[in-house]
């Protein structure tokens, strides 16, 4: 594929268009119709693809860290392995999106819709995804340390045997999640919403809980151990091997 690098191809139609390895770094192509595109393996290390449309797009294996996806359509792509590190995401129409296996690490998606996508094995760690609706995605087995989702939606999302190490999901929504197995250990989830959610076997270890709403949580096995929570709001949840902060099991609701 020839060399189209430092190009203006702001606006073009590209739709459809076998851009396979194409090399189309530091390229404008913002406002550009790439919908149905073939770009897997392409180089679009930062590219500007702003306001871009890349629905149903494949983008597996490519290269966009840097670039800038701000308000881009991406609904339906294939970003498998893809590397998006320090990638602008924000704003962005991720639904139904193939995440699988990509790498996110210190990405912005802020506001973005990532609503049904398939995350598994993602490596999001450092990200901000502030105000994000995540829900029905599956992030099963990902890496999301330290990342920042306060005020997301993660509603019916399946993150089992994620790590969630010291990150921020003050006021989050996860309602229905399936957490079972997640790591937690130095979270920050205030105020959040854990209504009917699987924490199966998740590791809480000193995490902050304070007004967490915990009504039909599953917490059996669960590890609470030098958690900063109020005792009446696990009240609501059930508990079965389940650690306190203060290091005792409770066996509350065991099958007898």
């Amino acid at each position: 594929m020839e060399d189209l690098k430092g190009l203006n191809l702001s606006g073009l139609c590209f739709r459809g268009a076998n851009l396979s390895q194409a090399n189309l770094p530091h390229c404008d192509l913002s406002n550009a119709d790439l919908s149905g595109a073939d770009l897997g393996g392409a180089d679009l290390r930062q590219t500007n693809l702003s306001r871009a449309n890349l629905s149903r797009t494949n983008l597996s294996q490519s290269k966009l860290d840097k670039a800038n996806l701000n308000y881009a359509n991406l609904s339906g792509a294939n970003l498998n392995q893809a590397n998006l590190n320090q990638t602008n995401l924000s704003q962005a129409n991720l639904s139904r999106v193939d995440l699988s296996q990509a790498i996110l690490t210190e990405s912005l998606l802020i506001s973005a819709v990532l609503e049904g996508a398939n995350l598994n094995h993602v490596n999001l760690s450092g990200s901000t995804l502030d105000s994000a609706i995540l829900s029905r995605a599956d992030f099963s087995q990902g890496n999301l340390s330290e990342t920042s989702l306060r005020a997301t939606q993660i509603i019916g999302s399946n993150l089992r045997r994620v790590r969630l190490h010291r990150a921020k999901l003050n006021q989050a929504i996860l309602t229905g999640a399936n957490l079972d197995g997640a790591i937690l250990d130095g979270a920050d989830l205030y105020g959040v919403e854990l209504s009917g959610a699987n924490l199966n076997e998740v590791n809480l270890i000193g995490a902050i809980l304070i007004d967490a709403n915990f009504n039909q949580t599953n917490l059996n096995q669960a590890n609470l151990w030098k958690t900063v929570v109020d005792p009446d709001s696990l009240r609501p949840a059930f508990l079965c091997g389940t650690t306190l902060p203060d290091g005792t099991v409770d066996n509350r609701d065991c099958p007898n």
